[in-house]
Parts: structure tokens; sequence; C-alpha cells
């Protein structure tokens, strides 16, 4: 268990390990044939609790509200990829800093229904392919301004999680639709 105890009701009544994420001890951990609680779905919970579920013999998950994240595509990068990102980083950081999102995209120059829906699809779909922060918000001007075009985004997103998540009623709680 990690040295500081955070001051949760009942912790120190606990007789297990615990750990938290943003105390991570330097050394592995290793959850082979324990059964294990994650608790909250936030960045860090989401990152860890598919490696924690490879490992442990039973994982549960307590969560107050649903959260995705978008796929990163992180990989490494092959020796040509490498060499051209460094070769491309004065232009990559200018379009960085001109960037919404400080990423090395472009801009979008069209709002969501200047499009027709296929199109609309098409290009949110390039960018969950391509990934990262911005994998939706880049795909239109209006993606932040207009609720209606959020609203847009949104929903191919909870699309997505249709698709992975092969329980209707699973899939349903981790797509809520607030209004």
């Amino acid at each position: 268990s990690v040295a500081q105890q955070p001051d949760f009701p009942g912790l120190a009544d606990f007789t297990g390990q615990w750990y938290h994420t943003g105390q991570w001890p330097h050394e592995p951990v290793d959850f082979a044939g324990k059964t294990v609680a994650v608790v909250g779905t936030g960045s860090s919970g989401i990152q860890a609790i598919p490696r924690i579920a490879v490992a442990a013999a039973q994982l549960y998950v307590l969560q107050r509200t649903p959260n995705y994240s978008m796929p990163a595509h992180n990989r490494p990068l092959t020796d040509h990829e490498f060499n051209t990102a460094i070769a491309e980083f004065t232009q990559r950081r200018r379009i960085c800093e001109q960037s919404d999102a400080g990423v090395p995209h472009p801009p979008p120059t069209q709002a969501t229904f200047d499009v027709t829906a296929e199109q609309r699809r098409a290009r949110y779909e390039q960018g969950w392919q391509r990934g990262g922060i911005n994998s939706l918000s880049a795909a239109f001007t209006d993606f932040f301004t207009d609720e209606r075009a959020n609203l847009q985004a949104q929903e191919f997103a909870r699309d997505k999680i249709r698709e992975i998540v092969d329980d209707p009623d699973t899939a349903a709680l981790l797509s809520p639709r607030h209004h």
C-alpha cells in the first residue's frame, strides 16, 4: 500500500492491499489470482482497468459516471516516421501553436451541417482512426459552439461504444444521453 493514506472513511480498517493511481509504486504490482476493485473510471481508471483485468482473477469496477476515451493509437514509430517527424518538427510546432487543441492538425473549415450525414460520419471516422485528444472536435468549426453540432459527435461516439460492447444494457449504461 502507499505510504501516505488519504482520509477515506473505513480505509484504516481495510486489511488488503490498496493503491492510488496518483501514488503508484515504482515496482510492478502483481494482481495475478487476486480479486480487485477499481473505484472510479476517470482518466487513470480507464487506463488501468484493461491492464488489471488481464492479470486479476476477478475485477470489479465501481463507477459513478460513465467515461470513455478516444483511441490514441499510440505505437512505436518506424524509423521513417521518426525521421520525418524530426525533419518536419518546426512546421508541426507552428501548426500546433495555431491549433485550438495544440495538436498538429489543420483546423476545420466547415460547420457540422454544411455537409451531408454521410460526409459527417466519414469525417468523424477519419478523426477516430487518427485518434488523439481532438479526434472528433477537429472535424467541424462548430463542435464547441453549437449544441446540435456537438450532439452529432456525441452520437457518433455512442455508436462506437455500442459497436464494441456486446451487452446492449451495458452499452446503454456506458453511453447515456444528457440533455
